[in-house]
């Protein structure tokens, strides 16, 4: 792909920039690995890691691409020092937290953990609005229920969730 070895030839704007392009290429293998490899690397500029993070928040990718990218946020969120990095990944695991296990359980601590940073509890509350598992999420909305911040949040998300039920 052309924006791939563009990428590598461009200075830290540019990065940014021509992942954006990225976003709206024709979905490829390699495209999937380069935002992987983009994501992982620690060394790579913090705002391009970002950018790729948002693509895969939102984009629809092929089924066979989800398990790696569940392996890296959940390595990513639990080893992450770049606090905005960590933070977009959180964001980003709404798009996989039905997907894999370990990446639920992981939003599920870091929602429940009340030492842990506001945005990023933020972040994983909407990711945990996104469980499929419709008990699973009741669960844990019934356990935000008595938590002074997502407290009102939680009560009213189980509101909407038993008048779906009904």
């Amino acid at each position: 792909m052309d924006i791939i070895d563009d990428y590598k030839n461009a200075d830290d704007d540019q990065k940014v920039e021509l992942l954006s392009d990225l976003e709206f290429e024709e979905d490829t293998p390699e495209k999937w690995e380069f935002l992987r490899t983009v994501i992982a690397n620690r060394e790579e500029y913090d705002l391009a890691r970002i950018e790729a993070l948002k693509i895969i928040e939102v984009a629809p990718l092929p089924d066979e691409e989800f398990p790696p990218f569940c392996t890296l946020l959940v390595s990513i969120i639990k080893t992450e020092e770049d606090y905005d990095v960590k933070n977009y990944a959180v964001m980003a695991s709404k798009n996989f937290v039905n997907d894999s296990e370990e990446l639920k359980e992981l939003i599920i601590k870091l929602v429940l953990d009340p030492k842990e940073d506001q945005a990023i509890r933020h972040n994983a509350y909407h990711a945990v609005r996104a469980f499929f598992d419709l008990p699973g999420r009741k669960v844990v909305l019934e356990k935000l229920t008595a938590d002074k911040e997502f407290g009102k949040l939680a009560s009213q998300a189980l509101k909407e969730l038993h008048s779906t039920e009904e």
